[in-house]
């Protein structure tokens, strides 16, 4: 029998996906799920689903910025030389 099992412990899955509403908006999510277990035997899923739209528009504002810094720095370097 795994560890895990005999301790009790809990294994978390953890994923991201784009859902689609009813309205049409894509809709960033993360997911965690873990099995749930009676005597020894998985009977169950448990999850929860966490809206991280915000998150993933400031990344990637963060990811535009950082690659326009980038460039600005490479023309400033050439420019001096």
């Amino acid at each position: 029998m795994p560890r895990r099992k005999q301790t009790g412990e809990q294994a978390r899955t953890i994923y991201e996906v784009d859902l689609v509403t009813k309205t049409g908006q894509r809709l960033a999510v993360e997911v965690s799920t873990r099995l749930i277990y009676q005597q020894g035997k998985a009977t169950g899923v448990q999850g929860m689903v966490r809206d991280i739209s915000s998150r993933k528009r400031a990344e990637h504002n963060l990811q535009i910025q950082r690659a326009y810094l980038e460039q600005l720095f490479e023309s400033l370097r050439t420019s001096v030389r």
